[in-house]
């Protein structure tokens, strides 16, 4: 997607690095990087497609442009992945596909009760990969109203933080849950 030319706000990647291995990805990109760390170098192994063809695309617009971006892009709300991580042998990914243009322009997102129904819109799912990053299976969807933290325990379970606005309550605490893939 960035290598068109266009201007896209954020251009900065992602890195997660798990032992010599580097993990990259780029904001509303359905792909990601790996990179192998040899003899003090790192260098680049392969690219990994999430493979989700229905997904919403990100808005560019030329350079000379960019000052028309935020107008371009209102009520884009590209696919994008949420976080990856690397566990014994697979590598998680958590993505969403992105909200449809006809759905997000009846939003008015400047509004509180307009942010809360994009965030109720918004869908996340999973995709499996082995350790040579096959593709295993990808549109696991999650459960709603979740914050994914960057943490994967001991036995596979990823962290995920209640979104207390998603469920429109505040509670006294934090409330944290354990997510964790079943064969």
């Amino acid at each position: 997607m960035y290598n068109d030319g266009n201007f896209y706000f954020w251009m900065y990647p992602s890195v997660i690095q798990s032992g010599r291995e580097w993990l990259l990805y780029f904001r509303n990109e359905l792909k990601f990087w790996v990179y192998k760390e040899e003899n003090h170098e790192i260098n680049f192994d392969r690219e990994v497609d999430l493979e989700v063809t229905d997904a919403v695309k990100a808005i560019g617009v030329p350079f000379e442009k960019e000052e028309k971006y935020n107008e371009a892009i209102a009520n884009n709300f590209p696919g994008s992945i949420r976080e990856i991580y690397k566990s014994k042998d697979k590598t998680i990914v958590i993505y969403t596909k992105g909200i449809s243009e006809d759905l997000t322009r009846e939003i008015d997102r400047d509004e509180p009760d307009g942010r809360r129904e994009l965030e109720k819109l918004k869908q996340n799912y999973v995709a499996v990969f082995d350790a040579d990053f096959n593709l295993l299976q990808k549109g696991i969807p999650v459960p709603a109203g979740l914050i994914f933290t960057t943490i994967i325990t001991e036995d596979e379970e990823i962290l995920a933080l209640k979104h207390p606005d998603f469920f429109e309550t505040e509670d006294d605490y934090v409330i944290y849950y354990k997510l964790k893939l079943l064969n």
